[in-house]
């Protein structure tokens, strides 16, 4: 199964390598507010995002966490970075083993989040105290394999989870302690550094996550595409692409339902053209953003690209209603 993933996305990523960065003439704005933020050409920065005050609240490198962990009934709900590519398997055991035979990885049960950010099953993604389970860390930014490694959670309280981790002979066994912040009970942790970085801002600073993350094709097969996600309980959304910008601006959204899905804005706003050889910008996709305070935006990209043709470069138009 893994090889079978694995020769799959190596195809998605070669067809996403060549879009590459090629201008595109940026649409104008209207009376709207302009925001932009640049996540890299290779996609490797991750941005928190305010609409409110059209600002990067926090950015950090995909490479700077592995699993994102909030308390859950029994242990830990793990949240792979996606960015990534990353998946786990259970592998029913209570102890490192040092002989893993690559067979035997490859038969295990392997799993990636939801990109709507809601798993079928509300146990999938918890790990529970005890329970070692082996973590695929994906890709780095040159599409290399970053391995994988034996993890366990060997302890979880009010205030903190503790993760140990090693490569599958054995080597590097480490233990992470991952304190919850105390903004909402939650933290990183890195298996490549054995450390646990501060990477979220409060979750009332932010309504945007801009980022690279994967799409599941098939219900199955991860596919990398960069979008925006709204990985916040804070934050609904609801497409308006069968109205007009003006259309939708006009109407009444008090009845309209948003949804909590992660990926409601997602990725298709855009779409390669392999007559032009580069991305264009579908201006019909429009979204609503509503928050929790009460605030809505109207929401639609302009553009993917700057001004010399690199690719990761977003323009947005938004109007706060």
């Amino acid at each position: 199964m893994l090889k079978r993933l694995a020769f799959l996305m190596s195809l998605a990523i070669l067809q996403g390598c060549i879009e590459y960065e090629l201008p595109v003439d940026a649409r104008p704005a209207g009376d709207a507010e302009v925001h932009v933020a640049a996540i890299g050409d290779k996609y490797e920065q991750r941005l928190f995002y305010s609409l409110v005050d059209r600002e990067i609240v926090a950015a950090h490198s995909k490479l700077d966490w592995c699993l994102r962990l909030a308390p859950a009934a029994g242990g830990v709900d793990a949240v792979l970075n996606s960015s990534r590519t990353m998946r786990f398997a259970r592998t029913g055991l209570t102890d490192f083993r040092a002989d893993w035979s690559e067979d035997e990885v490859d038969a295990l049960g392997w799993r990636l989040d939801a990109p709507n950010g809601f798993p079928v099953d509300s146990t999938e993604r918890v790990l529970t105290v005890g329970e070692v389970v082996l973590v695929n860390l994906g890709y780095g930014l040159e599409n290399d394999q970053l391995g994988l490694r034996q993890v366990q959670l060997t302890a979880v309280n009010d205030t903190e989870a503790i993760v140990r981790a090693a490569a599958l002979d054995g080597s590097g066994d480490t233990t992470v302690a991952v304190p919850w912040r105390l903004d909402g009970a939650h933290g990183y942790v890195s298996l490549l550094e054995a450390s646990s970085p501060d990477l979220e801002p409060p979750s009332d600073t932010w309504e945007l996550l801009i980022t690279q993350y994967s799409e599941l094709l098939e219900g199955e097969i991860p596919y990398q595409v960069t979008g925006l996600l709204t990985p916040t309980a804070r934050v609904t959304v609801r497409d308006y692409s069968d109205l007009s910008w003006d259309e939708a601006l006009a109407r009444d959204w008090s009845q309209d339902e948003f949804t909590t899905d992660w990926n409601a804005i997602g990725y298709d706003w855009k779409y390669f053209d392999l007559n032009e050889g580069l991305y264009s910008i579908d201006p019909n996709r429009i979204f609503g953003v509503r928050t929790s305070e009460g605030r809505e935006f109207q929401l639609r990209i302009l553009d993917f690209y700057d001004e010399i043709g690199n690719k990761g470069h977003f323009v947005m138009e938004s109007v706060e209603r």
